[in-house]
């Protein structure tokens, strides 16, 4: 699960983090700001962006999937968008599931069709 995961030394449960999340006023640059994963080597600094950044965010959009917790998924998602995090295909997977979980099929289409339009491949667990 998602829960006392280590992320390069440093702590991390997935659970709290969601749960914080699903707080009215959440601080999502606070609660994720540190898991964002580092830019791409043409992409310039950030030293203080996590290494395992993407498996963190990744962790805490499947607890959000899990609890059917849609709209704070979405904030997530574009939260993520919002700061340049790159959305890779277990980003997408697990904003699908979150679809799945909610009967939204249209949108968990949307994701697939978007995954095509951002050049992100697919694989075994998208479909």
């Amino acid at each position: 699960g998602g829960r006392g995961s280590g992320y390069g030394g440093a702590s991390f449960d997935a659970n709290a983090v969601a749960d914080s999340l699903c707080a009215p006023g959440a601080d999502f640059a606070a609660l994720l700001g540190r898991w964002r994963s580092p830019p791409s080597p043409t992409g310039g600094g950030a030293a203080d962006r996590h290494p395992e950044g993407g498996k963190a965010i990744t962790a805490v959009l499947s607890v959000l999937a899990r609890r059917k917790r849609m709209g704070v998924a979405m904030a997530v998602w574009q939260w993520m968008l919002d700061v340049g995090v790159e959305r890779n295909v277990f980003h997408f997977n697990s904003m699908i599931s979150v679809c799945e979980k909610m009967k939204d099929w249209r949108r968990a289409v949307a994701l697939m069709d978007q995954m095509d339009s951002e050049g992100v491949g697919k694989n075994e667990v998208t479909f």
